[in-house]
């Protein structure tokens, strides 16, 4: 099929809808608002237009050479669950937004998506088509699923699915007591899940979901862990690097968590509440499909109707006592994006969790750096030296108050002539010539005089 003429009817109507609500948008709101305002206002636009329209949707995104699946990505919006639409906020789109969105519809089963940046200037809009046809992958994957049915089906028993288990160290709790629930994974002899998604709800009349902590993890975390108070809903996604099949012979401890949220038991009338996996969750396996029949969990807690005054339990504050390690090395990179340089960074804390970052540039190589002059900062970092010349100081601090710092050196160091205070000393050291040269000469005629 020629790409081009397929491109120009490609879900034409809905393309045409889709644009007229940014524009719509667009005059309406102008540039400058949050990107989650504008991802909630085209949600409303193409709603009212009786369109289907799911928010950060879980996308398979699979190898291009094996159909393996290898992650998730989640678009802000998927539109009648053919079109995801990335949404975007800034004063310019990088070329790497779009790659991006490309790659994305390259190993995934959608064709078509666009690029909506509503803060440039003018109203961004792109375009972006890869064909199914282009996609050889998909065509393996059908193949595989077929023999995988008739398989299972006719010659194997069916094994017994993944499950997804929710954990607490009790099951009482009083109000104003801080607990923590552990998600874990586990599998059956023969499986190996390499991604999934988790959607687990609450009360929030009930319990205040306060952190999710990510320490001791066995996941790499496609973004980061969600908690929507309004929603009683904590989400997160990630990939398994090799996968997980189970506890290996040998392991000291349990190796299958997946995350661990704190809740704080709030003051309600009823004696109990539920805590529970929903059944949008999904767990990938490593032939590249989703496991068609998983198990979800759920935990009751029971909550004491007495408030807790003193000392209530907070298991929160346990786990920050005993987490005496930093947060693991790292090395700093920088890219350039549009003639604009960048710095990416990112690391991993075992115990409590990465809790954020710091930043500090300077033309001079630092030995102590005080806490006012450290910038909090997330990955990618605009660098205010875009010329390149200081060192870059980066501190990654985690939930107990451990620091891991690190820092890459100037590309472009400055030369001496470049340094202020080799000039100042330069001069200073004239002006003590000029004022010994005037003493001598006026000693000098002093003493001829004489």
């Amino acid at each position: 099929m020629n790409t081009k003429q397929h491109e120009t009817i490609l879900y034409r109507d809905l393309s045409y809808l889709i644009q007229g609500c940014c524009f719509d948008i667009r005059k309406e709101y102008g540039p400058g608002q949050k990107e989650s305002v504008y991802v909630n206002l085209l949600k409303e636009y193409l709603e009212s237009k009786n369109l289907k329209v799911e928010k950060e949707k879980s996308i398979s995104i699979h190898s291009a050479k094996s159909g393996k699946v290898v992650g998730i990505y989640r678009p802000d919006l998927v539109v009648n669950d053919l079109i995801p639409i990335e949404v975007k906020s800034t004063r310019f789109i990088t070329s790497e937004s779009e790659k991006q969105l490309y790659h994305y519809l390259r190993n995934s089963k959608y064709e078509l998506g666009y690029l909506v940046n509503f803060s440039t200037k003018r109203l961004f809009l792109k375009r972006i088509i890869y064909t199914n046809d282009r996609k050889p992958y998909l065509k393996l994957l059908s193949c595989l699923f077929v023999f995988c049915f008739v398989l299972f089906s006719v010659v194997v028993p069916l094994a017994q699915a993944a499950e997804l288990s929710l954990n607490s160290s009790q099951d009482t709790y009083s109000p104003n007591e801080i607990f923590k629930v552990e998600v874990r994974l586990k599998v059956e002899s023969g499986e190996n899940v390499t991604a999934l998604e988790a959607n687990i709800h609450y009360n929030n009349q009930d319990l205040q979901a306060k952190e999710f902590l990510t320490g001791n993890s066995i996941l790499t975390f496609v973004d980061q862990p969600k908690i929507i108070e309004k929603e009683e809903l904590v989400s997160f996604s990630g990939i398994i690097p090799g996968g997980y099949s189970g506890r290996l012979p040998g392991d000291p401890g349990l190796s299958n968590l997946l995350g661990t949220i704190v809740f704080e038991a709030l003051k309600t009338p009823n004696p109990d509440t539920k805590i529970e996996i929903l059944t949008n969750s999904q767990i990938l396996l490593n032939e590249g499909q989703s496991d068609n029949s998983p198990v979800f969990g759920s935990l009751i807690i029971k909550i004491n109707p007495q408030e807790v005054v003193f000392n209530p339990l907070n298991e929160l504050e346990q786990t920050k006592e005993t987490d005496k390690i930093p947060p693991e090395e790292f090395k700093p990179e920088i890219s350039q994006i549009n003639n604009q340089y960048f710095l990416v960074f990112n690391t991993q804390d075992k115990q409590s969790g990465v809790d954020h970052y710091e930043i500090h540039e300077s033309i001079r190589k630092r030995t102590r750096i005080d806490t006012k002059d450290w910038v909090e900062a997330e990955s990618p970092y605009l660098l205010k030296d875009q010329e390149l010349k200081s060192y870059i100081y980066v501190k990654a601090v985690d939930k107990a108050g451990n620091e891991r710092i690190t820092f890459i050196g100037p590309k472009y160091p400055i030369k001496w002539y470049e340094k202020w205070w080799i000039w100042g000393i330069i001069i200073l050291g004239i002006i003590v010539l000029i004022i010994m040269w005037v003493i001598r000469k006026f000693l000098w005629r002093k003493l001829n005089t004489k």
